[in-house]
């Protein structure tokens, strides 16, 4: 019985993180992309970075929505098989969930970090 509690207890926490990034990744991509404090005086060079900046942005949210959106089947999925006893491909699908959670915030971090506003942006990226 506390087996199968924590099952579905660690579904439902899946579930209920991938849904909340989604809402924050969709609050996120309504936002308006734009160069806060730039320190590069180029007009040129400010203007093709911006623009990159701005489609890795939104390129990493929609990525990282379909990625969540993956999650929550995956999850949902492995309910309907530990329903039907089917115990091994159900921990295989609810672990891919959990893992697909981690690897989009990972990826998603990175990416911004790396390539997107927090370098280019700011003029820190060299």
């Amino acid at each position: 019985m506390k087996e199968k509690r924590l099952y579905y207890g660690t579904g439902i926490v899946n579930i209920a993180i991938a849904v909340f990034m989604m809402f924050i990744f969709y609050k996120n991509a309504a936002t308006d992309f734009t160069i806060r404090d730039s320190y590069v005086d180029n007009y040129l060079h400010r203007t093709l970075f911006r623009h990159l900046a701005e489609q890795v942005t939104a390129t990493s949210v929609s990525f990282a929505m379909v990625c969540l959106a993956v999650a929550v089947i995956l999850t949902i999925i492995s309910f309907i098989f530990r329903n039907c006893r089917n115990y091994l491909v159900a921990y295989r699908l609810l672990y891919a969930g959990v893992v697909t959670d981690i690897a989009t915030f990972i990826v998603f971090v990175l990416t911004n970090i790396f390539v997107g506003n927090c370098r280019i942006e700011s003029g820190l990226w060299y």
